[in-house]
């Protein structure tokens, strides 16, 4: 039992690890693209 408990365990902490990841990546992807949208303007620019 202690080793399915602690299986469970680590795929529990890393589904919520990954969901964790993924909403803090799509949080900053939406803060962040204003300035990628600027730099790829000027770049276009030049």
């Amino acid at each position: 039992m202690d080793v399915f408990l602690s299986i469970t365990f680590l795929v529990i902490c890393a589904a919520v690890g990954a969901l964790i990841g993924g909403f803090i990546g799509k949080v900053v992807s939406i803060l962040l693209s204003p300035f990628i949208k600027r730099s790829l303007k000027k770049r276009g620019v030049q």
